[in-house]
């Protein structure tokens, strides 16, 4: 295994233009984070995102396809696998588990298979547009947290709108080319779960970025390592597991390509995900998941067989121009010290300011 580097900064693991940094841990991390960087890691972690939505489609959509679950299972197993092996080929710092790890990430997991079962659990209950209000709704909740458990500073009165203009231009589209449909207080029930772990995940996992310093591999590792056996389990109560080899074993090559393919983007998502984490506050990488699911919804009913009214169409346009105009807290400590006047003769400060609370 690769040491572990205990002065890991935010940054770690920023984008570069050349194939082999995306795998390779970077030699330096102590710079900030420019705005061309946290552009280059968002549009990453949103192709990535775009790019399994496809294959995750063609990967349970045949008729000898693995059952959905099953399919979450392998690409959770392969992303674990492959950290380990950037780790033996020395391309990825991963240390040994600790204590303190275990537990941070393990609390992790939990929150990220929650969320992934009541997510479910939810669709079952409502439709996807009632999922998507609820959804567009978590940035509002994930401001709250990040300004009472992070150490940010309130939203500016702008970007307080542009969180409350996002959420109401999601329900406009619900209201104008959906049913709003929730069976009972169960929908309700799913949907208030899925929103608090998803604000708790979020939340949750900036700390964990902040507190721990692991490289972004790592925390790939540890993530999906810890999900893998509560995500298996969870797979084979629902069923999903049942005559898993058998199924495979009898999947033509073009389905074993997509699956593989699959594994692949699923193991870079994650890289993208904590990446951005690293260089974004938690309300900004909340903002940027809301923004490209409903990218997503604006694809489906432009291209697909999902048809929407202008009206809808606008809204979904709004919806994603008005998360574009959030504009990231500074943390209340970085204020206080800028704000703080210097000494008389007191010589300039060559430190560069860190915003990774």
């Amino acid at each position: 295994m690769g040491r572990q580097r205990w002065g890991s900064k935010d940054g770690e693991g920023l984008v570069k233009d050349t194939a082999s940094s995306i795998v390779r841990e970077p030699a330096s991390v102590d710079a900030p984070a420019t705005r061309q960087q946290v552009v280059g890691a968002v549009a990453f972690y949103c192709g990535c995102s775009s790019t399994l939505l496809f294959l995750n489609k063609l990967a349970v959509g045949g008729t000898t396809t693995l059952a959905p679950g099953a399919v979450v299972v392998v690409q959770i197993a392969f992303a674990t696998a492959s950290c380990y092996a950037l780790s033996v080929l020395q391309l990825a710092n991963i240390g040994a588990l600790t204590r303190k790890k275990v537990e941070g990430f393990g609390l992790y997991a939990v929150a990220f298979v929650g969320s992934i079962y009541a997510s479910v659990m939810a669709l079952r209950h409502s439709n996807v547009e009632t999922f998507i209000v609820f959804r567009a709704s978590t940035p509002l909740a994930v401001a709250l947290l990040d300004y009472v458990f992070l150490g940010r500073s309130a939203p500016s009165t702008w970007s307080l709108g542009s969180l409350l203009l996002t959420a109401a231009s999601a329900t406009a589209y619900v209201a104008t080319d959906a049913q709003f449909v929730v069976e009972g207080i169960a929908g309700y029930s799913w949907c208030l779960l899925y929103f608090a772990l998803i604000c708790f995940e979020m939340t949750f996992g900036k700390h964990l970025v902040s507190s721990l310093r692991l490289g972004v591999w790592e925390s790939v590792w540890l993530t999906n390592m810890l999900a893998l056996p509560m995500l298996w389990a969870l797979a084979w109560v629902r069923g999903d597991m049942a005559g898993f080899f058998d199924v495979l074993g009898a999947m033509p090559g073009s389905d074993v390509v997509v699956l593989f393919l699959s594994c692949v983007i699923a193991t870079l998502i994650g890289y993208a995900g904590w990446l951005c984490r690293g260089l974004v506050s938690a309300t900004s990488y909340t903002l940027i998941g809301v923004a490209n699911k409903l990218g997503t919804v604006l694809l489906a009913v432009t291209f697909l067989d999902k048809h929407a009214s202008p009206s809808g169409v606008a809204a979904l346009v709004f919806c994603i121009l008005a998360s574009s105009q959030y504009k990231q807290s500074p943390l209340r400590a970085d204020v206080a010290k800028a704000q703080t006047p210097k000494s008389p003769g007191s010589a300039p400060s060559i430190e560069n300011p860190k915003s990774g609370g």
